[in-house]
C-alpha cells in the first residue's frame, strides 16, 4: 500500500512525504491522510496506488517518485 498524494501532470506523480513548490508552498502528506477530491495543485490524496491508477486512468506505474 501506498498512500500519500498523487497528480497526473504527463505522467503520474507520487508523493510519499511532500511536496514543496519553489514559491515556498509546501504540502506535507500528513497534512492530508484521509482527505477527499483535490488537495492543491492537482495532487490528490489516495490509500493505495491502484485507486489513484483507477482515478486517473492510468496503468499501475509511477514514473516520477517525489519525496
Amino acid at each position: 500500500m501506498e498512500k500519500g498524494l498523487y497528480k497526473l501532470d504527463g505522467e503520474l506523480m507520487f508523493a510519499e512525504l511532500r511536496v514543496s513548490y519553489p514559491n515556498g508552498t509546501t504540502l506535507n502528506v500528513s497534512d492530508y491522510d484521509g482527505a477527499e477530491g483535490e488537495v492543491y495543485d492537482g495532487w490528490y490524496w489516495f490509500n493505495t496506488r491502484q485507486a489513484a491508477c483507477d482515478y486517473f486512468g492510468v496503468e499501475n506505474f509511477i514514473l516520477n517518485d517525489s519525496k
